[in-house]
């Protein structure tokens, strides 16, 4: 696939999910097996800067390392520049990089896009671009290989900031007035991540913006029980702010 002025472009990473890499032609390809992903995955989280080959060979293979790791870290490189180009793995002594360009890999993306989300002044702009953040995720960080000790934190990170975008969006949602079509949305992440009490917190005001008080009510008790059996604490001060208002606009007298 060409740029704009007839050079080819870069290669670019999916990584929000089972690994894959778009090539220059704009074909769509797994990079190899396990074991050539993860080659890749750890040249991929070090992106544009040198991974010695001692780790790269500890992140591939853990105690389980080939009788000559050297050779078959070297055989691993070498089937990925057939699929990456010759010059996107460079090695410097004992150390690989992988050059990427700007942007090109989707977790990159993401992580702009929820950086612009944060600092948009309107809630449109807000939602449009968590909206498109979120549509990069295909799945669970990295695949089949988010286990891996090396990804355990880089899998974490990305989780979390993916959780910060979605309330994020259900915030901007709220502002614009959208409470009643994402009641629904809002049931299933909390049942997805109980333990992220701003979800709950949202459902609980689009409930009681929806004029579903008392479903608003019972949300928080159900909330309070599953924090008393699984922490043996209660809601925070802002979910209790949020029940106490909606008890109060309940009791004010009808006109």
């Amino acid at each position: 696939m060409l740029g704009m002025e007839g050079t080819m472009e870069p290669c670019r990473y999916l990584v929000l999910g089972p690994m894959l890499v778009r090539t220059p032609e704009g074909q769509l390809e797994a990079p190899g097996g396990p074991v050539t992903r993860a080659v890749l995955a750890a040249l991929l989280i070090a992106a544009n800067h040198a991974v010695s080959q001692d780790l790269l060979i500890e992140e591939t293979w853990g105690d389980g390392a080939p009788h000559d790791p050297e050779h078959s870290l070297h055989s691993q490189v070498t089937r990925l520049r057939r699929l990456l180009g010759p010059e996107a793995i460079t090695r410097s002594g004992r150390s690989y990089t992988l050059t990427v360009a700007d942007d090109s890999i989707d977790a990159m993306r993401f992580e702009n896009l929820a950086g612009q989300a944060s600092d948009a002044e309107d809630a449109d702009t807000t939602r449009a671009l968590c909206l498109e953040g979120l549509e990069l995720w295909r799945g669970a960080p990295f695949g089949d290989l988010a286990d891996r000790d090396f990804l355990r934190l880089e899998t974490y990170r990305l989780e979390e900031i993916r959780l910060n975008v979605i309330e994020t969006c259900f915030d901007a949602d709220l502002e614009l007035g959208r409470h009643q079509e994402i009641v629904a949305s809002l049931r299933a992440a909390v049942t997805q991540y109980p333990f992220r009490e701003t979800l709950w917190g949202q459902l609980v005001t689009a409930l009681g913006r929806s004029g579903r008080q008392p479903e608003g009510l019972r949300v928080y008790d159900e909330y309070a029980s599953f924090l008393r059996s699984e922490l043996g604490i209660q809601p925070g001060v802002a979910m209790q702010r949020l029940r106490d208002g909606i008890v109060a606009d309940r009791a004010q007298p009808t006109a």
